[in-house]
Formats: C-alpha cells, structure tokens, sequence
C-alpha cells in the first residue's frame, strides 16, 4: 500500500529546521508528497524532492517553481487517478471549478 502525505499553501521563503523537522515526523511513512502549490520557495522545492514529490503551482509561487511545474496534474496511483492543482478565485463555487477541470478522476 502506498501513503500519501499531503500538503499546499506552505508560504515558506525557505525550508527551516522547524519545517523540515515536521515533514519528517508528520510523513514519515509516506511513499511520495503531493503539494498542492504555494510552496512559494525553490527551496522548499528541492527539499520537498528528496520524496517522491508530486506538486503542482501556485498563485504564490516564485517564477523559477511556476516555470517547473504544470497548474493541475492526474497521477494514477494503484489505479487510481487522483487530480491534484491549486486554488483560486473565491472559495465560493471552488467545487464545481475543480469538479469542471477534473472529469475523469477517482480523487
């Protein structure tokens, strides 16, 4: 069985001890990370990569992540497809905006 440790919005200008410690007690057992954007540092990034990182961009984030990662992503895990992107606009209605980018996923 695969874990998931799950996560956005970490508004982080670097990877700090305080964060780092956390991710390793909080997902230490997870197989991969899906972030789901404003990470708003490469650090956090590259951090974040030494797990099998799935992430997508945030409205926050530097140019340098926006440039390296897409808006949305589907990622089939145990055949599942799970659909993973980023807020925006008002959280009134976010529902059916995520249910019009995602046809055709399980999660």
């Amino acid at each position: 069985m695969i874990r998931i440790g799950i996560l956005s919005d970490t508004h982080l200008a670097s990877a700090t001890n305080d964060f780092r410690r956390t991710i390793e007690r909080e997902f230490r057992d997870v197989s991969m990370i899906f972030h789901a954007g404003d990470m708003t540092a490469i650090e956090v990034y590259d951090y974040l990569s030494g797990w099998k990182l799935k992430s997508v961009q945030g409205n926050m984030d530097e140019f340098n992540i926006k440039s390296i990662l897409p808006d949305k992503r589907v990622e089939v895990i145990e055949g599942k497809r799970i659909g993973i992107m980023h807020g925006r606009g008002s959280p009134n209605g976010i529902e059916n905006l995520v249910l019009k980018e995602f046809q055709d996923v399980d999660v």
